[in-house]
């Protein structure tokens, strides 16, 4: 199929909800009916992506991806820039620098799990770096919780305070293993902060730097066929102060 065939026409009127999760009120976006045609980039995923493991023996995304689209990208900026700028930086005028965008399905099952894996995680200190997560699955996928690492009082890791983190999480890894499974609400050491189910078309942003995990029972379909698993489509935009 020509590459052509594929719409990644967004909403032209979309509706966002702006929500506040945990004690410091991270800000959360959600959207949902994103795309105009959200089965396109299915069909994109199925016919066009070249899927590989993306999981390290350290933890790292439980499942396989594969570059998505660079149309489908500029047309997410083109619709959601201003909401992203509003919600994020409001006080900072802002530009995108970068993006990286990954078509993602999960395929780990939950005894295979590092246990860095098993407790909630953030993709980056830089509180410029902004995650968007598209649901192209419905809500038997589960969803995304987003979380409080309890000893530090964190809902997000600044920069200064990274390695902290990361020597307490190493502790508390050897003071003992998570359970085999993806985390799913509170445990010793995580607050679990919000909740939002995968719903097919849905949309959500964050921080990077936000404590979040996949909410993934272990009875889930962990097919890497893109039209009967779980897939995603996670976008990080790199801002920067002008």
């Amino acid at each position: 199929m020509s590459r052509d065939a594929y719409n990644f026409e967004f909403n032209p009127n979309l509706e966002v909800s702006l929500l506040q999760v945990g004690a410091s009120g991270q800000p959360v976006l959600v959207v949902d009916d994103a795309m105009v045609h959200p089965q396109s980039l299915v069909e994109f995923a199925a016919h066009e992506a070249n899927f590989a493991a993306a999981w390290t023996a350290q933890g790292g995304y439980p499942g396989v991806r594969s570059e998505a689209p660079r149309d489908y990208v500029r047309e997410l900026l083109r619709r959601l820039g201003n909401h992203i700028e509003s919600a994020f930086f409001p006080s900072l005028p802002v530009a995108p620098a970068y993006a990286n965008c990954l078509l993602s399905i999960v395929t780990r099952r939950p005894e295979q799990l590092t246990n860095q894996q098993r407790i909630p995680h953030f993709d980056t200190p830089d509180p410029m770096r902004i995650a968007v997560l598209h649901y192209l699955c419905d809500p038997s996928f589960g969803g995304t919780a987003f979380y409080c690492h309890r000893r530090t009082g964190l809902d997000a890791v600044p920069p200064d305070r990274e390695a902290e983190f990361c020597r307490l999480r190493d502790e508390e890894l050897k003071e003992a293993a998570p359970p085999a499974a993806f985390i799913s609400g509170d445990t010793t050491e995580y607050q679990q902060t919000a909740a939002i189910e995968a719903r097919f078309n849905r949309l959500i942003v964050y921080r990077s730097q936000h404590f979040h995990s996949g909410l993934i029972s272990p009875g889930m379909n962990f097919s890497e066929d893109p039209r009967k698993g779980r897939l995603t489509a996670t976008i990080f935009f790199g801002y920067r102060q002008v």
